[in-house]
């Protein structure tokens, strides 16, 4: 059996922990400290960029609803189709920023228990 040196034996295992989402930290003294801030800046981002994306998910709804009262066709087809893609947008990366959220609390619920 082959000894792993001390670096890789660290990068696994913070592979395995943070399931990808590992925060970088740095050597000397305080590490800890800037790794436990790294982590809350991580989820107040998360956050920040979720309460974002439905803001403007809630902005495409409001574009839809009013493309309804135009009266030009043309304006309305644009209306229509640019709501259309925002609310898209705006929907898949709540999704995916929900969704990182969630795998990031179970990975942590697990690994303290």
């Amino acid at each position: 059996m082959t000894k792993v040196p001390e670096e890789q034996s660290e990068d696994r295992a913070g592979e395995k922990a943070g399931a990808g989402m590992r925060f970088p930290v740095p050597p000397g003294p305080g590490a800890a400290e800037y790794n436990q801030i790294s982590y809350i800046f991580w989820w107040i981002l998360n956050i920040v960029f979720t309460l974002m994306s439905l803001f403007f998910l809630v902005f495409g709804i409001e574009i839809l609803i009013a493309a309804y009262h135009l009266r030009d066709p043309f304006s309305f087809i644009m209306c229509f189709f640019s709501s259309n893609f925002i609310i898209l947008i705006s929907l898949s990366l709540s999704i995916a920023f929900i969704w990182r959220m969630i795998l990031c609390y179970r990975n942590l619920k697990t690994t303290r228990l």
